[in-house]
């Protein structure tokens, strides 16, 4: 959701074969630092596996809820 988000902004430019490194790097300065601090979370929860307690999650959701809420601004 959040790279189909940065698409309609017109932030970066989606590819099945990019690399959360390679949306940073094409992200406005502004943006680089919680894209990035975000992608980070979802590789290590989706990648290595692992487990998240509730507060973490909520915490996260939170992350990528404000990230996205500021694409509107």
């Amino acid at each position: 959701m959040t790279l189909q988000r940065l698409q309609e902004k017109e932030l970066i430019t989606y590819a099945p074969d990019k690399t959360n490194s390679i949306y940073v790097n094409e992200l406005p300065a502004s943006k680089r630092n919680g894209f990035a601090r975000l992608s980070l979370y979802y590789e290590y929860v989706w990648y290595g596996n692992t487990p998240l307690q509730k507060d973490t999650f909520d915490r996260i959701a939170s992350g990528f809820t404000a990230f996205l809420n500021d694409l509107n601004h």
